[in-house]
């Protein structure tokens, strides 16, 4: 994953010809290289030069860089190329795919909810209950399915026996309910945290999933 947009060629190094006049300690040789490269297009430009001298010391064919901080982590995909961790974006990353992780779960939660709904005989509460039609079932499922990409997943869904399936919304702003019948209507209703109370039986048709436009408007404010 390139966190930056873009993969880059490590740029070649070119070292300068040894100082003149520097001694020898140890068998050791102390030289002074000039480490140069061109920046990539678009890139920043290189550091002043104060900062690209690295005093490196050649000893028993072994280099080591006493002038420089250390290089950063870099992650390599292939020879030559260096994609840039950063550490900020794979945080949002991780918190995405939690978020996403969640709602899955609750989608699936209020999916198995409605199934068993759909299952329920005439009189299944004792007190006259209707089970939700078919049609019911099926235009719910679809606007769940809408829900979870243009809005947000409900909080639960209910049954209540009057043949009706519900999605709810609750948070410290609003309160919202959609319900189905299964008749090519929508009905819903929104109550907000200081006090407004709005709600309709609109058309609608899981085909065009048109929302209502007031709905629409409380759904996204969620």
């Amino acid at each position: 994953m390139l966190a930056y947009g873009y993969s880059e060629v490590a740029p070649p190094v070119t070292m300068a010809q040894p100082t003149p006049g520097l001694g020898v300690f140890g068998g050791a040789s102390e030289t002074e290289f000039l480490i140069t490269s061109s920046p990539p297009a678009g890139r920043l430009r290189p550091r002043p030069f104060a900062k690209t001298v690295a005093t490196m010391i050649v000893m028993g064919g072994m280099m080591t860089d006493v002038g420089s901080p250390p290089p950063p982590t870099v992650a390599r995909s292939a020879p030559g190329v260096i994609e840039p961790l950063d550490v900020f974006a794979a945080n949002d990353d991780r918190a995405y795919l939690m978020k996403v992780s969640e709602d899955a779960a609750a989608k699936l939660r209020l999916q198995s909810k409605i199934q068993k709904y759909a299952k329920r005989k005439a009189d299944w509460d004792g007190d006259d209950g209707i089970p939700p039609s078919a049609n019911a079932v099926r235009d719910a499922l679809a606007f769940l399915d809408y829900a979870e990409i243009e809005f947000s997943i409900p909080s639960a869904v209910y049954a209540p026996g009057d043949g009706e399936v519900m999605f709810q919304w609750r948070n410290a702003d609003a309160f919202i309910e959609v319900g189905f019948y299964g008749d090519n209507t929508i009905s819903w209703y929104f109550r907000g945290a200081k006090g407004g109370v709005d709600h309709a039986d609109d058309q609608f048709s899981r085909d065009q999933m048109e929302i209502p436009p007031r709905l629409s408007a409380y759904l996204e404010a969620l």
